[in-house]
């Protein structure tokens, strides 16, 4: 096809090639614009099954409009075949940065790269759509350090009734990535997005996808449906106890069990300083990546008989709560000073407040301890204004008689 012309775009050269088509460099000199043009292999596009796949690809790109996400310019059906001209990301693939660096990525630009994944796949779960293949593959990164995320033509449309495109049984997915459910072909859901991002965040920050001494299809199934992920932190001591948390809520074998949504995802990448700069492992130097077997063992069984405390993170604003509500009850009585503990009684009541629905909402990452002091805060609280009420009350009624 070098050469040839799909409506005012030349093609330049081949930039690769699937399953089911080629893409194409082209351009359309008359805007000075670059695209990139997937076109289904001829022997194919006749093919009404292929035709309608393609359709329903157009259908999907045409509904998202997202900074992390390449967009789809225009499309072509003809006799000659079926081609999507797309924006071209001048970038490399996510697996093949990786590979080219050499090493894991530092844990904040991991946590980065991921915020846009989890932002675009949070675009398209609005849209009702489902990606189902999100893995470093299929994730380009440009010079800017901008994610755009490729390949929604296998995604499926969660709110309306579509044709059954696939034979009965077939799993779209890469295996490494997909999720338990994808696995026993079950029904996907956004939650089986934020699955695999939890594995892609894993290789991001240990340079390799988990289970990759397997190549037995059956093996790999069989952990992804039993086991839960190996600790990142086995492999890089020095990783934050945050990003092991996060890695661990994201991929629960439960999708019940994950993150509820991308927004709830965001809202926890986005608290990272303040996990982080409380709760870190010590060890420092990528040394760590290559260490002996011996070592390994070490680690892991250092990581396994570490405390549920030591694992976890005091809830924000907890003991805050604990010190206003001591405090509070403390002045209610205290005359003029009665004043200062009502204000303070009534700040003790919004920290706990929102220091227990933080930790409703996400039970595994925070302290049963810190949750207590919420709790107790919120009681004293409760007991400070109730005894400045009856103080109150009883002075006014000393004044009446």
């Amino acid at each position: 096809m070098i050469g040839s012309k799909v409506n005012n775009y030349e093609i330049l050269s081949l930039l690769g090639e699937g399953g089911m088509g080629n893409v194409y460099l082209a351009e359309d000199k008359s805007v000075n614009r670059k695209a990139a043009i997937k076109a289904i292999l001829p022997h194919l596009a006749k093919n009404q099954h292929i035709r309608d796949r393609f359709m329903n690809e157009l259908k999907t790109m045409s509904r998202l409009q997202h900074e992390n996400i390449v967009n789809l310019f225009d499309y072509v059906v003809n006799d000659n075949g079926l081609y999507l001209i797309m924006e071209h990301v001048d970038g490399t693939p996510l697996d093949d940065y990786l590979e080219n660096l050499g090493r894991p990525l530092e844990e904040d630009l991991a946590i980065e790269i991921t915020k846009q994944i989890v932002s675009a796949c949070n675009h398209a779960h609005s849209k009702g759509i489902v990606h189902r293949d999100i893995k470093p593959g299929n994730i380009m990164i440009t010079k800017d350090g901008i994610v755009k995320i490729l390949d929604f033509g296998i995604a499926k449309i969660i709110n309306e009734e579509v044709n059954k495109l696939t034979k009965t049984g077939l799993q779209i997915g890469t295996v490494y990535y997909m999720a338990p459910e994808q696995v026993q072909g079950k029904d996907v859901s956004f939650q089986t997005d934020i699955y695999s991002i939890g594995v892609t965040l894993y290789q991001l920050i240990t340079g390799d996808k988990p289970y990759s001494d397997l190549t037995n299809e059956y093996q790999i199934y069989e952990k992804i449906v039993k086991e839960d992920l190996p600790d990142p932190s086995a492999m890089r001591p020095e990783l934050s106890i945050y990003i092991g948390k996060v890695v661990s809520k994201a991929t629960r074998k439960a999708p019940s069990d994950r993150f509820k949504n991308c927004d709830e995802f965001l809202k926890v990448l986005d608290e990272k300083e303040m996990y982080k700069a409380k709760y870190k492992n010590q060890s420092t130097g990528h040394e760590n990546i290559t260490k002996t077997k011996a070592q390994t063992h070490s680690a892991t069984n250092n990581a396994t008989i570490r405390t549920s405390n030591e694992r976890q993170i005091s809830l924000p604003n907890a003991t805050g709560a604990l010190v206003c509500g001591i405090l509070g009850v403390l002045f209610s009585w205290m005359g003029i000073l009665a004043v200062v503990g009502v204000i303070l009684d009534i700040i003790a009541l919004s920290l706990a407040t929102g220091s227990i629905s933080k930790y409703k909402k996400n039970p595994d990452l925070y302290t049963r301890s810190s949750l207590g002091n919420a709790k107790t805060g919120q009681v004293l609280g409760i007991i400070g204004l109730c005894l400045f009420s009856i103080i109150l009350i009883g002075f006014i009624l000393v004044l009446g008689v």
